[in-house]
């Protein structure tokens, strides 16, 4: 069982410097493709998945343009607001062991190449999990497949992040652009139900440094509530979007201030969230593993 490298734990424990190096290298397509996976059926080796877009369909026209903010509010009235009306999400009634995203990202890197990855992932509470993945351009062929068997994951803390305050507050941090950064991550593995929701609205009002946008547009033409932070040099700005009655994490958005503005540097978009029976891989009754080879990336 091949386990991340160094570049992925570092992301686990760095927070935004982390998530800047292995969520890094891209431009944004101006109205990216929201193609539903397919279901990839791997009748040779006995397993079925849903597939993320093919790598051959994600290459797009890119702009590194950052999104619009207008119209500042005082995130915390904001933010506590939301977190006393969070409403019910489709997928809350959903059952199943497993966390399913699908999350679509792109990033630049400082040369200025971009890159684009599709991924749909499982994960459940005892550290397992599961994804395929496409990325274009690719160094090697486009889609790659990986899983996880029991406490693999553990180095990432993602089990127990939003089971209280107290545990999301440790597994996100107390600084600004490290929260929204760390609420990022967590949002790419983990459905969090209402109560998970809850927690996390009030964990970014009890967040100083933080200013709401409360109708800002993602890339997917959604509006939703942006709850921004500018580093003290005032060099980088992250934001998340969230969802303005739900309060689930719609997209992230990591940019850097350059002479022309502000320039994206990473943009992820949260698709698709629910809870599931099984993953795409589970293990035969022989025991013998679905094929895989190692992760693209974070």
């Amino acid at each position: 069982m091949p386990r991340p490298g160094p570049t992925v734990r570092a992301l686990a424990a760095a927070g935004i410097a982390g998530l800047a190096t292995a969520l890094t290298t891209a431009a944004l397509p101006t109205t990216p493709r929201l193609s539903t996976p397919a279901l990839l059926d791997l009748t040779d080796s006995g397993c079925a998945a849903p597939a993320p877009v093919p790598a051959s369909e994600l290459a797009t026209t890119v702009t590194t343009t950052a999104t619009v903010l207008a119209y500042p509010r005082p995130a915390r009235p904001v933010l506590h607001d939301l977190a006393l009306h969070i409403a019910p999400a489709d997928r809350d009634q959903a059952s199943g062991r497993f966390n399913m995203v699908h999350h679509r990202a792109w990033y630049v890197a400082d040369g200025g190449e971009h890159t684009t990855r599709d991924v749909v992932r499982w994960y459940r509470d005892d550290d397992s999990g599961a994804e395929p993945a496409s990325e274009h351009p690719a160094p090697r062929p486009g889609e790659a497949r990986d899983f996880w068997l029991v406490g693999d994951l553990h180095y990432y803390n993602l089990a127990d992040a939003v089971r209280s305050g107290d545990f999301l507050r440790t597994r996100a941090g107390s600084q600004p652009m490290e929260a929204l950064t760390n609420l990022a991550f967590l949002s790419r593995w983990r459905s969090p139900r209402r109560t998970g929701r809850i927690l996390t609205a009030q964990l970014l009002a009890d967040t100083p440094g933080l200013t709401a946008y409360p109708h800002t547009v993602d890339r997917a033409g959604r509006t939703g509530i942006a709850v921004a932070a500018i580093n003290g040099g005032g060099r980088e700005r992250c934001l998340l979007i969230l969802h303005p009655s739900t309060g689930e994490v719609r997209a992230y958005e990591l940019a850097a201030r350059t002479a022309t503005g502000w320039q994206a540097r990473i943009y992820l978009l949260l698709l698709t969230r629910t809870h599931v029976e099984r993953r795409w891989w589970e293990p035969s009754a022989d025991g013998a593993p679905c094929p895989h080879r190692n992760r693209i990336g974070g």
